[in-house]
């Protein structure tokens, strides 16, 4: 069995995920301006992100751990294994087929340098870098009224970063690697401590539903800067076909390792006075096609980004809440 901790540089079996994290960065850094046109070098990136989807999953994780320290068979592991390498190959040969296009350059609008700022402090880890744009579009766009939405005792309201308020259904968990962060505060209401968390299906629903196997996902993000990096909460700049272009990588970046279904769609929405932007997308996924919508949220210092995904033929279980869940939210301190 390939020792994905050797592939790392990391300790067997107690490497944490931020470890994990970091060695795949430096990994990646190390080869990627090496890989294009050499076998060699793309043969080893793509051993790496199959690492890296394997150690990352949580529960996938410990059946390796187990299977590895005692050296056990396992076909579940085998064929996870497969289907991650698969990805792998297809992510990095996706990636590597044609360089990217020369662009431009062009004063990009604050919305678009948030989300530039989004993706790169995904990437590296929370590195936040927010640099003000000091130019952006004079018009704002309309926005779609979505109102706001207060759930009943059903759902669980959760705090990020002492920043800003979501509802989650209470048929959604908070993924182990978070729980460490969580503080109950009581009412239904928990406090994380962290700039990101993720849900998933949890162990209700399973139990609702005789252990219906299914996937949905809500993840959330905060990122801070300086007064004035960002629009205020309740203004929506106009988004030009020149940001769209700009837009679409980091929408690429959120889908990978799989593939987009259908082009994105953009919008602004209105949540009780709050604007976001949307951004709606269907992906490939491991049992038929995924669902998305991203938001952006802006509030002049400071920047959240929500993402809801839920697999197309389970949307009679998910479609309903997860539409509601962006409608939750609330900043602290609204500016």
């Amino acid at each position: 069995m390939t020792n994905y901790y050797d592939t790392f540089g990391l300790p067997d079996y107690e490497s944490s995920q931020e470890a994990i994290k970091q060695a795949y960065k430096r990994g990646t850094q190390r080869l990627s301006e090496a890989a294009t046109g050499n076998s060699n070098v793309a043969a080893q990136l793509i051993r790496l992100n199959e690492a890296f989807l394997v150690l990352s999953d949580v529960d996938l994780k410990q059946h390796y751990d187990d299977c590895l320290r005692y050296n056990l068979p396992s076909t579940y592991l085998e064929q996870a294994i497969e289907a991650r390498r698969k990805r792998a190959k297809a992510f990095i040969e996706s990636k590597l087929s044609t360089p990217p296009p020369l662009r431009k350059k062009r004063p990009m609008s604050t919305p678009v340098k948030v989300l530039i700022v989004v993706a790169v402090a995904m990437l590296c880890a929370r590195l936040i870098n927010i640099v003000h744009s000091a130019v952006h579009s004079a018009q704002r766009a309309s926005a779609v009224e979505l109102g706001s939405y207060v759930p009943d005792g059903d759902w669980n309201r959760y705090e990020l970063d002492n920043a800003f308020s979501i509802y989650i259904p209470g048929t959604m968990e908070l993924k182990a690697i978070y729980k460490p962060f969580a503080t109950p505060m009581g009412d239904n209401f928990t406090a994380i401590d962290n700039d990101e968390a993720v849900f998933l299906r949890g162990q209700r629903f399973m139990s609702a539903n005789n252990g219906h196997d299914t996937y949905c996902c809500v993840t959330i993000f905060h990122a801070t800067g300086t007064p004035g990096d960002a629009e205020s909460h309740n203004q929506a700049p106009d988004i030009t076909p020149d940001d769209k272009e700009v837009l679409r990588p980091f929408i690429d970046h959120e889908v990978s390792p799989y593939s987009l279904i259908e082009q994105p769609s953009y919008r602004w929405v209105d949540i009780a006075g709050t604007k976001a932007i949307e951004a709606s997308y269907s992906r490939t996924g491991d049992d038929g096609p995924v669902i998305c919508r991203l938001y952006l949220l802006q509030n002049y210092d400071e920047i959240a980004k929500v993402v809801v995904a839920y697999r197309e033929k389970d949307a009679d279980l998910w479609k309903t809440d997860l539409d509601k869940v962006i409608s939750t939210f609330e900043w602290n301190n609204p500016k």
